[in-house]
C-alpha cells in the first residue's frame, strides 16, 4: 500500500503526531514506506534505564535481535541511566550501542559504585553528538574529561559529581578537546571538576555558564577562558557554603555578557555588589538575584546589614536608569512586616522584587 498523497504532507502529519506514541506505532504497520519516517520520531529519544538488576537494554536486544537492522540511527538523543543499565551499555557497547551514531545528545547518569564501568567504550560514539550530561558517584574524574573529550564536536556540557571520590587522581591531559561554545553546567562539586577543564588544551568557548560558586578563583579562570563568548553567567552558593576569599568577581573583561544571575542561600549581599560593579558589558540586560533567607532574618537586620542592602539597591537602579538594566530581586521563603520594603526601597517600588507567594 502507498500513501495517497504527497510525501511532503505525510511528513507534516508524523510532526503533528510526534507526542503521540502510539499513534506512531500503529503508522508502522500501515505500510513499508511509512516504517522510515515514523521511526524518526518515535525513536527520536531512547531511554535505557535499570532498576536493581534488570536494565531495558536487555528488552531492546530482544526486540531487535540484529543490531545493524535496528532503528538506533534514528535516535536523536539517548539517555542511559542506572549502574546495571550503564553497565549493560558499556559491556555490549560495539554490538549493541554503536549503532546510536547519529545522536546529538547523550546523557549517562550512575550513582553509587561505578568502579566496573569503562567509559572508553563508548568513546566518540557519535561524531555529531554536541550535548553531553554525565552524573556520577565515584567514577574517575579524569576518566569522564577523557569521555568528553572524544566527541571532537561537542558544544554543551553539563557534570554533576555528589562525592569527591577518585576524583583526584593523577593523569594525563587529553592531547585534543572540543572548543565548547554552548553551554556549560557544573553542579555538585564543582572544585575538581573545574580544574580538570581549565587544564584542557583546546580552550574553552561557551557562551552559558551556570555553577556552584564556592571557590572564586576556579569560576574566575572560567570566567577568564571564556572573556570573548561568555554571555550569560549564573552562580549558585547553597546554605553551608563559604566563599574562600572576600575579593568580588572581576566581570570587567566579558563584553559580551547579556544575563548575571545570583542564587544565594547565604547574606553576603556586600560580595554580590562589589562583583555587579565591575561589570562594563553594554550588552548587559538582565541581572537576577534570588534569595533563599532564614527565617529569623527579617527580624534580625542590623545596621550593617542595612547598609548593605542600601547599597545593592542603589547599584540595579542606576544601571537600570542608565543602561535599561532590567533587574529581578527574588525571594525564596516567608518575610515578615514591611522590613523587606525597607531594605530595598527602590527595588520594591518598581516593581523589581518578586515576593514569595504564600502556601
Amino acid at each position: 500500500m502507498s500513501p495517497s498523497f504527497p510525501p511532503e504532507i505525510f511528513d507534516l502529519v508524523i510532526d503533528v503526531l510526534q507526542d503521540e506514541p502510539t499513534t506512531l506505532k500503529a503508522c508502522c504497520l500501515v505500510s513499508k514506506s511509512w516504517v522510515p519516517r515514523t521511526r524518526r520520531r518515535l525513536f527520536a529519544l531512547v531511554l535505557f534505564a535499570s532498576d536493581g538488576a534488570t536494565n531495558s537494554l536487555g528488552s531492546w536486544m530482544k526486540a531487535f535481535p540484529d543490531p545493524s537492522d535496528s532503528p538506533a540511527h534514528y535516535a536523536r538523543n539517548l539517555t542511559i541511566t542506572g549502574f546495571a543499565a550503564v553497565e549493560a551499555a558499556t559491556t555490549y557497547a560495539h554490538a549493541w550501542v554503536r549503532p546510536f551514531s547519529m545522536i546529538v545528545g547523550l546523557v549517562v547518569t550512575m550513582r553509587w559504585d561505578n568502579s566496573g564501568v569503562a567509559l572508553n567504550r563508548l568513546h566518540g560514539l557519535s561524531p555529531t553528538l554536541k550535548s553531553l550530561s554525565v552524573g556520577f558517584d565515584s567514577l574517575p574524574l579524569p576518566e569522564v574529561i577523557d569521555f568528553a573529550c572524544s566527541f571532537p564536536f561537542l558544544e554543551d556540557l553539563f557534570f554533576h559529581a555528589t562525592r569527591n571520590r577518585h576524583i583526584c587522581d593523577p593523569h594525563d591531559i587529553p592531547s585534543t578537546s572540543p572548543k565548547f561554545t554552548g553551554s556549560l553546567v557544573l553542579s555538585g562539586e564543582c572544585d575538581a571538576i573545574t580544574r580538570r577543564l581549565l587544564e584542557l588544551p583546546g580552550g574553552l568557548h561557551f557562551s552559558k555558564i551556570t555553577m556552584r560558586c564556592v571557590d572564586v578563583g576556579r569560576v574566575m579562570g572560567l570566567i577568564s577562558r571564556c572573556s570573548h563568548t561568555l554571555e550569560s553567567l549564573s552562580l549558585v552558593c547553597f546554605s553551608g557554603d563559604k566563599l574562600n576569599t572576600p575579593a568580588p568577581l572581576d566581570l570587567s573583561k566579558l563584553a559580551k555578557l547579556k544575563y548575571v544571575g545570583f542564587q544565594w542561600n547565604r547574606w553576603d549581599i556586600q560580595w554580590i555588589t562589589a562583583s555587579l560593579q565591575t561589570t562594563k558589558s553594554k550588552c548587559l540586560r538582565r541581572i537576577a538575584i534570588t534569595i533563599n533567607p532564614s527565617r529569623s532574618f527579617f527580624t534580625q537586620v542590623g545596621e550593617t546589614i542595612y547598609r548593605e542592602w542600601q547599597d545593592l539597591d542603589r547599584l540595579p537602579v542606576e544601571l537600570w536608569t542608565s543602561r535599561s538594566i532590567v533587574p529581578k530581586l527574588r525571594f525564596h521563603k516567608e518575610y515578615e512586616g514591611d522590613t523587606l520594603e525597607e531594605l530595598v526601597p527602590q527595588l520594591y517600588s518598581r516593581g523589581a522584587v518578586e515576593k514569595p507567594k504564600p502556601e
